[in-house]
């Protein structure tokens, strides 16, 4: 797990990067722990020389885990799913929070 440390607490909120929405940070650090292939992708964040491509297939497959579907690999797909289960919850007279929105790939280029 400390191989993988600084990848996940980057992705939690450090002091410069914002958290991921209504994650925190405890259940990143024990997704990572519970899955090899998961740990395994976010090791591509310590090398200096590795394919940017592959850096970006890394954090797309985390967050991916983070809000969770064991049906797609593919940020696209699942964001609209967790959209309308985020404004399912929501109160009919409640305002209509931009950060409820979920990331796509094009955000995490």
């Amino acid at each position: 797990m400390k191989d993988v440390l600084l990848a996940v607490y980057a992705f939690t909120g450090c002091d410069t990067v914002s958290a991921i929405y209504r994650k925190g940070e405890i259940v990143p650090f024990k997704k990572v722990q519970a899955n090899k292939a998961l740990h395994a992708k976010l090791l591509r964040f310590n090398y200096p020389n590795a394919d940017p491509n592959a850096v970006a297939d890394a954090g797309k497959h985390f967050l991916v885990s983070m809000f969770g579907s064991r049906n797609t690999d593919d940020l696209d797909t699942l964001c609209r799913p967790c959209y309308f289960q985020t404004i399912a919850k929501q109160p009919v007279h409640s305002t209509f929070k931009l950060a409820a929105l979920n990331y796509t790939a094009a955000l995490t280029i």
